[in-house]
């Protein structure tokens, strides 16, 4: 998934990642994801056994950080005391509020698509050297200090930064145009993944192996 969302496909990450939230709620310990699960039902069952370690703790970190960390876009290097923002929201979630805890502090965040789409980062008891990478335009950088307000508006063709001070006055205004490199970039992946699917397991009654 992470690996398709830095391809600009996050649509068809967004695939996957449903398919494991329903299993993780429907299947086996539920908030819990397996190790493994076997290819085709038991004879005479209508899905297939989950197999292996059947909460396995990894599977569910792993979903979860590409979660925060590719979807949502929010990636913290503390050593460094800087954070990326780069969400990549799949088309089908018009509206998103969360909490990210960052050190000592957290950001609460919210997201909107409407005419322009809306990305809103409230700083509480956090401050940090602040990327924000929107593709397809220029990456913009600046620092918030704690209890500050980053709000960010993009439309098809510029992206407008807006830092905010704790008593909401405006301490900056940025904007960001598009990046001719990024807009071939991701026209030349669009066109060489446009026809990326996942693997679709053949029926049993039409398996070669189950023929005699």
């Amino acid at each position: 998934m992470q690996r398709m969302i830095e391809a600009g496909q996050e649509e068809t990450a967004y695939q996957l990642f449903k398919n494991m939230n329903w299993q993780a709620l429907n299947l086996g310990v539920v908030g819990g994801l397996s190790e493994n699960m076997d290819a085709y039902p038991a004879e005479g069952e209508s899905w297939a056994k989950l197999t292996g370690a059947y909460l396995q703790a990894w599977s569910n970190a792993e979903q979860l950080r590409v979660w925060y960390q590719y979807f949502l876009g929010i990636r913290p290097d503390l050593i460094n005391n800087t954070l990326t923002i780069a969400p990549r929201i799949p088309q089908e979630l018009e509206s998103l509020a969360y909490e990210v805890n960052i050190g000592n502090g957290r950001i609460e965040a919210a997201y909107n698509r409407g005419v322009e789409i809306t990305y809103s980062y409230t700083f509480k008891n956090v401050g940090l050297e602040v990327m924000i990478d929107l593709s397809p335009f220029q990456t913009v950088s600046l620092e918030v200090k704690p209890n500050m307000k980053l709000v960010v508006k993009q439309d098809g063709h510029t992206l407008a930064v807006t830092l905010y001070d704790e008593n909401r006055e405006i301490l900056k205004k940025i904007q960001s145009e598009r990046c001719e490199s990024r807009v071939m970039r991701s026209e030349r992946n669009n066109e060489l993944l446009k026809d990326v699917e996942f693997a679709k397991p053949l029926s049993l009654d039409n398996h070669p192996c189950m023929k005699m």
